[in-house]
């Protein structure tokens, strides 16, 4: 059942009712809210099975805009997805020893979410806005999922973000990234 989008779909619906905050509402807000309109009204011409499923999830990409716009800082939000992101790499370390059956479809193992790159690419993500926020007693709970997804572009992306993030030397930078890519290769 988890590879059924429709149940995400569904359960997702009580976002907006969790998520909620007042805040300002700007020009960008409303452009974005005309955007939502435009593809409400697409779904007149288009398949609407498929549409609907779309157009919510383009609508809780918008939710999570205005969250974003609503907090100060996004501290507790990457504590929030370094907690769910562990229990997914429980379950990746769980996938790679003992199997899954999803690993017939994939040689990776992704955790909570169906796509192994998806779950490396988001691993990645939160370790650099973890260690933006040093919050570092969170970063070793998420390695094992980024290493067991085996995504050569996460580790890579993530190498650079660190490095960025830390003001290495251009130099230095670029012998790194070469250095991974060619090790990834």
């Amino acid at each position: 059942g988890v590879m059924i989008p429709t149940h995400w779909a569904v359960l997702s619906m009580l976002l907006p009712l969790a998520l909620w905050r007042r805040g300002e509402v700007t020009p960008l807000h409303w452009a974005g809210l005309v955007f939502l309109a435009f593809a409400g009204l697409s779904l007149l011409w288009t398949d609407p099975l498929d549409g609907v499923f779309r157009l919510w999830q383009i609508s809780i990409l918008a939710m999570a805009f205005w969250l974003g716009t609503t907090l100060s800082t996004l501290r507790d939000l990457f504590k929030g997805l370094a907690i769910g992101l562990t229990i997914s790499s429980v379950f990746s370390i769980y996938q790679w020893f003992w199997g899954d059956p999803l690993l017939h479809m994939y040689a990776k193992a992704p955790g909570l979410f169906v796509n192994p790159m998806i779950h490396a690419e988001i691993l990645a993500l939160v370790i650099l806005g973890l260690i933006a926020y040093r919050l570092w007693m969170y970063v070793p709970l998420l390695i094992p999922g980024l290493l067991t997804s085996q995504s050569r572009g996460a580790v890579l992306a993530l190498s650079i973000g660190i490095l960025l993030h830390f003001r290495v030397k251009p130099i230095l930078l670029l012998t790194g990234a070469l250095a991974l890519a060619l090790l990834a290769v």
